[in-house]
């Protein structure tokens, strides 16, 4: 029996139906914040939620100021290199202590 919205739900609820509350909650903020941003949730089925390989396409909500990449370097900005340590499939591997970004 499951709770909860599936697009939110952490890798490991759906592998093992555990979970440490910390890294389940930066899990889901990182899934909240990537629709937040580009109007849709990073994973769509269970089998896309396990893998965590979320796709960081070049479509942004109207008007944001978050973009994909810095227009004078082409690196990744700060927003998305923050945002792929809250959604990863190892929890410990996530950002933990209230630090986003490592």
């Amino acid at each position: 029996m499951r709770a909860g919205t599936l697009v939110y739900c952490c890798p490991e609820w759906l592998e093992h139906a555990y979970y440490d509350a910390e890294p389940a909650t930066v899990w889901s903020l990182g899934c909240l914040l990537y629709d937040m941003v580009t109007g849709d949730v990073p994973f769509h089925n269970e089998k896309q939620i396990i893998r965590a390989v979320p796709t960081f396409s070049d479509h942004i909500s109207p008007g944001t100021v978050f973009h994909r990449y810095r227009t004078d370097t082409q690196q990744p900005t700060c927003f998305y290199v923050k945002l792929s340590f809250c959604i990863r499939a190892i929890p410990q591997t996530r950002s933990q202590g209230g630090r986003v970004g490592g």
